[in-house]
This record gives structure tokens, C-alpha cells and sequence, in this order.
């Protein structure tokens, strides 16, 4: 095999990881906000409604769970949780 092809599975290996990786920084600035909104540190509307989406496990949490494979109800109790820890 020449150094400019690829095996297939070699190809398919990374299939799909920029993406994963996208979502997995949305999912990542969505708790920020929420969290830094919990702490007083972030006062403003998108802090605010990021905090109200995840407590509710609401439409953005689970947008972004349904791309990364992984239980949206799961991370709002974890994250309401946090914030009572927090508290």
C-alpha cells in the first residue's frame, strides 16, 4: 500500500470525530454558562436560560446529548446536584 492511501478501516476509524468533538464543546460552554449563572457570575439572559435548559433538561440539552450519544436526563441530575453541593 502507497503512503497516500488509506486502509478503510484505518478511514472509518476517525469517521465522525470533528463533529463529536463540536458537540462535545457546545455541551461543554452550555454547563459553563449555567454553572458561572448558579455562582453569580454570569447575570445575563443566555447564562440564564442555559441554567433554566439544563435544570429542566430542556431542548438544548438534549440536542446536544443526542449527538454525543449520551443521557441528557443523567447530566441535569448531575448537574442540579452540583449546584445544591454548591449551595
Amino acid at each position: 500500500m502507497e503512503a497516500d492511501q488509506l486502509d478503510a478501516i484505518e478511514y472509518g476509524s476517525d469517521a465522525g470525530l470533528a463533529e463529536r468533538r463540536l458537540w462535545g464543546a457546545v455541551l461543554a460552554l452550555l454547563i459553563q454558562d449555567g454553572q458561572r449563572y448558579w455562582q453569580g457570575k454570569q447575570q445575563d439572559t443566555e447564562a440564564e436560560q442555559a441554567f433554566d435548559d439544563i435544570c429542566r433538561c430542556g431542548p438544548m440539552l438534549r440536542h446536544c446529548c443526542r449527538w454525543l450519544d449520551t443521557d441528557p436526563e443523567i447530566l441535569s441530575r448531575g448537574f442540579i446536584r452540583w449546584c445544591e453541593d454548591m449551595a
